[in-house]
């Protein structure tokens, strides 16, 4: 690791929005659970017909680069965005997943 006094250029990450939007569809009947006296609770299950889960997720960064000896900016970057979007969805015993996010 470099010391501060070693460097020419210290370069700065903002971050200007940073979302995950979570949408769910359900047609069926949600998990929920029932009280059992003495005993505690018992989850009864969810049954979908159909149901999905969509997320959505936005970014945007800026890169700042600024000269150590005086302080003063040097270069930028305009903002930069990113997205990305992943569904799972089923329908009875069908199931599919539609994603941009790259596998591990």
């Amino acid at each position: 690791m470099l010391d501060k006094k070693e460097a020419d250029l210290i370069v700065e990450v903002r971050s200007g929005a940073l979302s995950i939007d979570r949408v769910e569809r359900l047609l069926g009947i949600p998990s929920f659970s029932i009280p059992i006296p003495l005993a505690g609770s018992f989850k009864f299950p969810e049954i979908a017909l159909y149901k999905t889960v969509n997320l959505r997720v936005i970014v945007r960064f800026s890169l700042f680069a600024y000269d150590v000896k005086n302080g003063v900016l040097n270069t930028f970057s305009g903002p930069i965005y990113g997205r990305s979007h992943h569904t799972k969805g089923r329908a009875l015993i069908y199931s599919w997943t539609d994603s941009d996010v790259e596998p591990k």
